[in-house]
């Protein structure tokens, strides 16, 4: 129960994290993002069943997209050899988690290539 609660506070960190690095022009923290970001997914019933029954793959699984979606959002804003390589690494590891991972690892990067070819998304 201990490990669920700590997978779900990382979670909950690196989602106001991902959420701070929205707004990339302005260096001022949001005051209460985490503890906003914390209640959101405290109240939310899918919280309730993937962290804190029995379901191992799921918690894994959103652990390791948040981390995927934060290390994406830091390689397209600062382009750097490190972010983009653990980007690979939590997709990697994601998709062999579950057989719908493929959903949340490989259909937004799918999607942001196919706007990128026909000029539907700047940078």
């Amino acid at each position: 129960m201990l490990i669920n609660a700590a997978e779900l506070l990382a979670v909950a960190i690196f989602s106001a994290k991902f959420v701070s690095r929205l707004r990339p022009y302005n260096n001022q923290p949001i005051p209460a993002l985490l503890l906003i970001t914390s209640l959101l997914l405290l109240i939310h019933p899918a919280t309730g069943t993937a962290f804190f029954q029995v379901i191992y793959c799921e918690r894994i699984l959103i652990l390791l997209w948040i981390l995927f979606t934060c290390a994406y959002l830091n390689y397209q804003q600062h382009n750097t050899q490190s972010s983009f390589y653990s980007t690979i690494l939590f997709g990697l590891i994601g998709l062999f988690i579950k057989d719908t991972a493929i959903l949340l690892f490989i259909v937004p990067p799918v999607m942001i290539m196919a706007f990128g070819i026909f000029n539907r998304m700047q940078g």
